[in-house]
């Protein structure tokens, strides 16, 4: 993307209600792009100008500007939807908030950087989200602060943050090391997170550096942190994160036997 994604990007006030029936109708069109099973019959007069990537190839020395016709490879049918929407009507639709990396990354790939903002402002919620669900949650096990689908589109977007060269993924680390900093006990005791470690050296240096922040020596507690009146079970003890916006403060805690059968292990 020749933009690097701002946190003012907005896009521009130039779309109307008749490019939408446009690309509904398909009236008019003068170029065709395919992606697997799907057609988008479209005007170089709309997407050219809102997309460099769609500019070079329908008016650059490429077969497709002489065809009229182009077919996108390794791109997902519903993303380029996406993208070709945006190009039209200037606004997103509710689909990305279920996969906004992807729309992050196709914004990237065709050189919108609007829509770009867009993904990445939903990537930053989606995190934030999770974050507060998480605000109380033994450090043991990952799965205490976030199912195991929104921790794989986690992975999915810590790699990109850190794995790519290109200077549009610089904007998704803050966010990134934003939650890492609230839940850095937990994830380092994931092996999959570890294996992102020795993957992605930048975010290994980023990771030593918050975990080497000073931790609190810790004694251990006499009474059950649930119901506060029984003596904690021998061995079922967890540094337990209390986390909000603003920082992160830690409290070893245990539970007795009878909350732990009742299910009250977790708080």
């Amino acid at each position: 993307m020749s933009d690097q994604v701002s946190d003012r990007a907005t896009p521009e006030p130039r779309y109307s209600s008749s490019d939408k029936k446009l690309l509904e109708s398909g009236s008019f069109s003068d170029v065709i792009i395919k992606c697997e099973n799907r057609t988008w019959n479209v005007h170089r007069a709309i997407i050219c100008p809102r997309c460099p990537f769609f500019e070079k190839a329908f008016n650059g020395p490429f077969q497709e500007s002489t065809t009229g016709e182009l077919v996108l490879h390794d791109q997902v049918p519903g993303v380029v939807d996406e993208v070709i929407r945006y190009l039209y009507t200037g606004t997103a639709s509710n689909k990305v908030d279920a996969h906004p990396l992807d729309l992050f990354k196709g914004a990237d790939f065709f050189g919108v950087p609007s829509l770009a903002y867009i993904a990445l402002k939903q990537i930053k919620s989606t995190l934030q989200e999770i974050a507060k669900k998480a605000n109380y949650g033994h450090f043991i096990d990952v799965n205490n602060i976030m199912t195991p689908e929104e921790y794989e589109d986690f992975l999915l977007i810590v790699k990109a943050a850190f794995g790519s060269g290109s200077a549009t993924y610089l904007p998704l680390r803050d966010p990134v090391l934003r939650f890492i900093s609230l839940k850095k006990l937990t994830l380092a005791n994931d092996e999959k997170f570890q294996g992102l470690l020795e993957e992605l050296p930048i975010l290994a240096v980023e990771m030593v550096k918050l975990l080497a922040r000073p931790l609190t020596t810790f004694q251990d507690p006499k009474l059950c942190w649930h119901c506060k009146s029984r003596p904690v079970q021998a061995g079922r003890l967890w540094i337990l994160e209390l986390a909000s916006r603003a920082s992160v403060t830690y409290r070893k805690v245990g539970v007795c036997a009878e909350c732990e059968e009742h299910g009250n292990a977790e708080g």
